[in-house]
């Protein structure tokens, strides 16, 4: 039986893959459009005020300056863009883990990767929290039609069942990933997401937003607009999940 359970853990893991592969031209489509023009004004603002093949680091509190004015534009009020953007500075080792990615690298095959991010012991815990976690995980899976090895997995892939969560201050990440320009629509959406987290109350006024160097989140690691629209959706248990609370993480995936 246990043979069995790790056979079906690592399919799993194989399986994500693969169907995040697939699945990836569609989502960036379904994804993108929508932003792309929500986000035309801002995007198109950012890079006339500053244009990025002449952009440098001295021009760096003038692009914070935008970003809060865009803020106001969206309704966040004023102690929040000053509690967020408090003591704000360009963060260097932000972007250098953004052109670092383990993925770009040229010696990056299948193979060594999943060695990397798959070793036995994570498949052991993989195992460990669904025997610890069965009632919710099984509930959860009934409840929506998805195998719970799934759901065990992206968890475990994420952020090794809520162990690595990163210590980032969120804000901090997203403004420099935002002014180097690779991907300004998106990480500029992404700040102004995690500034209505903040603003709308769903976390407390002494609490930052930490997460990865990518702006990554909680122990699913989502972005600020996925949790923003679960939090819209009237999904408040997200916050639970956000900031450590495991017993929710299970529907959390889900949507």
């Amino acid at each position: 039986m246990r043979l069995k359970l790790i056979y079906t853990v690592i399919g799993s893991f194989l399986l994500i893959g693969d169907l995040l592969i697939a699945m990836l031209p569609k989502v960036i489509f379904l994804i993108s459009v929508p932003q792309a023009i929500a986000g035309q004004f801002s995007e198109i603002s950012l890079s006339k005020v500053f244009p990025h093949k002449k952009r440098s680091l001295a021009q760096f509190p003038a692009y914070v300056q935008y970003l809060k004015q865009m803020a106001r534009q969206q309704g966040i009020s004023e102690a929040t863009i000053a509690r967020a953007f408090a003591n704000i500075y360009f963060v260097q080792r932000i972007v250098a883990a953004d052109r670092r990615q383990p993925e770009k690298r040229a010696n990056v095959n299948l193979e060594n990767y999943l060695q990397k991010v798959l070793p036995s012991s994570r498949i052991s815990m993989a195992i460990q929290q669904y025997h610890n976690n069965k009632h919710q995980l099984d509930m959860t899976s009934n409840r929506f039609g998805i195998p719970v090895q799934h759901i065990v997995t992206l968890w475990g892939l994420e952020s090794k069942f809520g162990e690595i969560q990163g210590q980032e201050d969120v804000i901090f990440a997203l403004v420099p990933l935002s002014f180097k320009g690779r991907r300004e629509l998106f990480f500029s959406k992404q700040l102004m997401a995690a500034l209505k987290i903040m603003d709308k109350g769903y976390v407390s006024k002494n609490q930052r937003l930490k997460g990865s160097w990518a702006g990554v989140m909680g122990q699913t690691q989502f972005m600020p607009t996925s949790y923003l629209h679960a939090l819209e959706s009237f999904l408040l248990f997200f916050i639970i999940c956000l900031f450590n609370g495991r017993r929710y993480c299970s529907t959390n995936i889900i949507n």
